[in-house]
């Protein structure tokens, strides 16, 4: 039979019944079965043509047309000539499409494989039904009632569809990420989440999670329990940076969160430690309530109303090897201390115990930087909690914590965050008018077994960083404006600067009329240049003598 229909490759002969004609074209669809054969039907534009137009004519039987799609389907199936040849002949994605939208569901499903044959692996073909608005279709399809080997058909052709490097946002409506997730059948979860990602790398589909007040997201959140439930690691790895990219974008943290949402984070913070698959609930929670809490009035609300600090700081405490959720719980109470009304609430919760275990774990410098990070926010403007870290013996090993980490870690972004730390609590201390600044000054040195050259060192670690210079020279300049009212501490200070020649060439840089700094930095580092210039024997020397030329051409 094989070689009677490879001598007649030909069209449909007319007037045959319809049970031979279904028995002609199921002979057809075994013989293209094979690689061999299937290279035969490449040219023959007349049979294919003939194929199609039975296929879209809703008047033929529908054995007849589920005949033309197998044989579609094979001729298709890793031919890129056949597939050019389709793309060559009127009318077949037409008749495709009639099948789709159409009720019969075996028609449906298999042109779903005929499609799926035509474009898998062939970027030709999938742009073809790109430009051709197929993902549109295919959208429709699955807002029809059919069961899950078909839904799961139209999802696996949609993924090959939206994963090719020309599909954009103007190619499918952002809403039906809504059809499409909730479309997701529960058999296999797993294998549908590359369609989903696909669909969150662009932005307007992000967006459309936070409409309609976030019930696309509750959703997703809901498929990602579900993921989680099958401790599939490789796919909640994937929608954790989904998720993750969905709370970045702008309007995330200035919309209303629903307590659903809320609720949902909440409890996966509190989940089983000892669980993997639950180690990306607790990031993921940690991860989006951080990225929603980013202003003051939300911070206050979680701490205040929903006490939710209390959850993050019983995670740090049962955490024991688990440096990403570790990392990102510091990030969320990092947003937290911001705000000064949660600062106070922060520390007498005993937030200084999970600072202390971010900065004993040497083998994450990025989570012993964030640990220090939380430290610096919690002093920031607070005499409160600066008194009781210099006064309080057990909060004393805290910062002698902080002064060996400065002393003793060559990761860059420790040494400056552990120099940070002594300007937030400098300033607090210095600008808190009591007649006991100076055994406080005192106090800041003892507790951390600290003496004024180190405390100067730092100051000219944050000086000679030149990323984020602004915020770090102020922060530095600002703080050695208060050592330096010290007469012994502007001395040694004054030593310094003339055994550090490119720290005295930053502060110059600093106070030159035309640079790019703030005016506020500018006055300050002139403040310290005169009040050393002044109190110390640099009054003749370069950095004064400086500061007068300065002086004397901007007048």
């Amino acid at each position: 039979m094989s070689a009677n229909i490879d001598d007649t490759l030909v069209d449909l002969p007319d007037g045959l019944t319809t049970e031979r004609l279904q028995t002609r074209l199921s002979d057809l669809a075994g013989f293209a079965a094979t690689e061999e054969n299937r290279q035969k039907f490449f040219g023959k534009l007349s049979l294919i043509q003939s194929i199609i137009n039975k296929l879209k004519d809703d008047e033929v039987n529908s054995g007849v047309r589920f005949q033309c799609l197998r044989v579609l389907a094979n001729v298709c199936a890793d031919n890129d000539n056949n597939r050019d040849m389709m793309m060559e002949v009127s009318g077949f994605l037409d008749a495709l499409c009639s099948c789709w939208l159409g009720s019969d569901e075996e028609l449906r499903n298999t042109a779903s494989i005929v499609a799926s044959n035509f474009c898998i692996d062939y970027d030709l073909a999938q742009k073809f039904l790109i430009k051709s608005r197929v993902p549109e279709v295919l959208v429709k399809i699955l807002n029809i009632p059919q069961d899950e080997d078909a839904v799961g058909n139209v999802l696996r052709l949609l993924e090959i569809i939206v994963m090719n490097d020309s599909f954009s946002e103007d190619d499918m409506d952002p809403r039906s990420v809504s059809v499409i997730l909730r479309s997701l059948p529960s058999q296999d979860l797993s294998d549908f989440v590359g369609t989903i990602s696909a669909l969150l790398l662009l932005e307007p589909f992000r967006l459309q999670m936070l409409s309609d007040n976030f019930e696309d997201l509750i959703v997703l959140c809901e498929i990602f329990e579900k993921l989680a439930d099958l401790n599939d690691t490789g796919a909640l790895s994937i929608l954790l940076q989904n998720l993750t990219d969905i709370s970045s974008v702008d309007p995330f943290s200035t919309s209303t969160l629903p307590e659903k949402l809320c609720d949902i984070w909440t409890r996966w913070i509190g989940l089983d430690i000892e669980s993997e698959e639950n180690s990306y609930l607790r990031t993921a929670g940690l991860t989006l309530l951080g990225n929603f809490c980013v202003n003051e009035s939300s911070c206050v609300y979680m701490v205040n109303q929903r006490k939710l600090h209390k959850d993050v700081l019983s995670l740090v405490a049962r955490s024991t090897s688990k440096p990403t959720e570790i990392y990102s719980a510091a990030g969320l109470l990092k947003n937290f201390a911001i705000g000064d009304k949660n600062k106070r609430v922060l520390v007498d919760d005993n937030v200084y115990s999970a600072v202390s275990k971010m900065l004993h774990m040497p083998e994450s410098p990025q989570v012993t930087s964030a640990g220090l990070g939380l430290l610096r926010l919690t002093l920031t403007n607070s005499y409160e909690n600066s008194v009781d870290l210099v006064s309080q013996e057990i909060n004393k090993l805290l910062l002698k914590r902080v002064q060996d980490l400065y002393l003793q870690n060559s990761e860059k972004s420790v040494v400056l965050e552990a120099s940070r730390i002594y300007c937030a609590l400098i300033r607090s201390l210095a600008f808190h008018k009591s007649p006991n600044e100076d055994e406080l000054m005192s106090a800041v040195l003892q507790a951390s077994n600290s003496d004024m050259e180190t405390i100067i060192s730092m100051m000219f670690k944050l000086l000679a960083e030149k990323q984020h210079q602004e915020i770090l020279s102020a922060e530095a300049i600002f703080t050695l404006v208060l050592i330096a009212r010290d007469v012994r501490a502007c001395n040694i200070l004054s030593q310094k600067l003339e055994e550090s020649e490119d720290i005295l060439s930053n502060i110059t840089a600093l106070i030159q009329p035309h640079s790019e700094f703030s005016e506020n930095l500018k006055k300050n580092a002139k403040t310290l240049v005169l009040v050393v210039g002044q109190n110390s024997q640099l009054v003749d020397g370069n950095l004064y003598s400086t500061y007068r030329q300065i002086i004397e051409n901007s007048a």
